[in-house]
């Protein structure tokens, strides 16, 4: 009887601890699961943010187009070829700076990158537009007062179509033209846009190396120009250090106009 009675205890134990050992290996079970449902649910909910941001950039991009956008100064009086040549240089510095932009952004996301108004805009035609800023010098503005006091209504009408001789240092003859490019700028910064303004006709000071050679007891003088002069046609046309174009990088219409809306089209 003993012997029976110590037969059904022991196997007893061997119950309790078979039970003992499932519910941990269930508590196991269930915690991993729950560990994973975590996480997963975590980068669910980044997911659904991104997702969600992107619908929202991409319902504001369908609605309008992305287009870059350069701010010329017209009281400088350059033509335009020099238009021209300055708008490219603004492209280029906005250009590269949103390609380091870009590939920051790539690098801290693992590769991945998101989609940006950069990209759908070189997909969608690259949109350029060319705007004026266009300030009254002093000289024009006390004609066109003179003009509506003496009531010469035709000479205020055609006015915008009358021209006046540049003056020789237009940067500091009318400075506000400047500030207005400066205020576009800071505009910009402010929605975190990147922009570039393009400082043309930088003064170099020409330097030149004199190189001795002894030929048969002749000097022979050789000059090594490390940057050569501005030739009259190109550099002089404004003044040194003169700033002439701002640039916008690529955003939708809405984004930009908020900056630029009340400057006009070149």
């Amino acid at each position: 009887m003993n012997n029976s009675g110590s037969n059904i205890s022991h196997l007893d134990n061997i119950k309790n601890d078979g039970y003992d050992v499932f519910i941990l290996l269930l508590t196991f079970l269930c915690g991993f699961v729950m560990g994973l449902l975590t996480k997963y649910m975590k980068e669910i909910k980044k997911n659904a943010v991104r997702i969600k941001e992107a619908c929202a950039n991409f319902d504001l991009i369908c609605t309008s187009d992305c287009k870059m956008v350069f701010c010329v100064r017209t009281d400088i009086k350059m033509n335009k070829g020099k238009i021209c040549s300055q708008c490219c240089h603004a492209c280029l510095a906005v250009y590269e700076k949103i390609v380091k932009r870009n590939s920051k952004l790539k690098e801290r996301e693992n590769g991945k990158g998101t989609l940006t108004y950069f990209d759908l805009w070189k997909k969608t035609g690259q949109k350029k537009i060319v705007l004026k800023i266009s300030v009254i010098r002093v000289e024009e503005e006390c004609f066109l007062h003179w003009a509506m006091l003496k009531g010469h209504f035709f000479i205020v009408l055609i006015f915008p179509f009358l021209h006046f001789s540049p003056h020789p240092n237009p940067t500091k003859f009318n400075p506000q033209s400047l500030d207005e490019m400066y205020e576009i700028e800071r505009k910009a910064k402010k929605e975190n846009l990147i922009t570039s303004i393009i400082i043309d006709a930088v003064r170099i000071t020409c330097r030149t190396l004199y190189l001795y050679v002894t030929v048969s007891e002749y000097f022979l003088f050789i000059h090594f120009f490390f940057s050569v002069p501005p030739s009259p046609q190109g550099r002089t046309q404004i003044e040194p250090n003169t700033e002439t174009v701002i640039a916008i990088e690529p955003v939708p219409d809405e984004v930009v106009n908020k900056i630029t809306g009340q400057l006009k089209l070149l």
